[in-house]
């Protein structure tokens, strides 16, 4: 079974355009105290580049740990091993009931939303044009939206 195999061998970094990358699971994630978790979404930011990702949707601890999942989930399409939010060991459903508690429908409520697709095998450029698309459609969804003030 290709899980079990994922498991038994599963990265713990990888090397996105030169640069090592720690890779986290939800369990290691989820004891962390949130000002290491921002520490780990700055670290992500500068490696990678903030303009390159997309945007933090907020700062809770829920929402920080689906962004660093979200993001990895990306890089390890773009170097070749797509590895899944499920296999990075997120509970399905994880922080979905607390975007629409609060009305927060600029994160991505499904995996899908930001994993890079298998057409870009790796290509840094094909991956940069991609999240880029992916970012503008986002933005252009929450300005249509317009204001919840009436």
């Amino acid at each position: 079974h290709p899980n079990t195999d994922l498991a038994m061998a599963f990265p713990s970094s990888l090397v996105f355009e030169d640069k090592h990358v720690s890779l986290w699971k939800f369990e290691q994630l989820e004891q962390l105290a949130k000002g290491i978790l921002k520490n780990r979404c700055n670290d992500l930011e500068t490696k990678v580049g903030k303009d390159r990702l997309p945007p933090r949707s907020g700062h809770g601890q829920d929402t920080l740990i689906r962004w660093i999942l979200d993001v990895q989930v990306m890089l390890a399409a773009a170097c070749g091993m797509p590895i899944t939010l499920a296999e990075f060991g997120m509970p399905r459903g994880f922080g979905e009931a607390e975007q629409h508690m609060f009305g927060d429908q600029s994160a991505p409520a499904k995996a899908s939303n930001f994993e890079a697709p298998a057409s870009t095998n790796g290509d840094s450029a094909l991956m940069e044009s991609y999240i880029a698309s992916r970012q503008a459609a986002a933005a252009s969804k929450a300005k249509s939206r317009g204001s919840c003030i009436f």
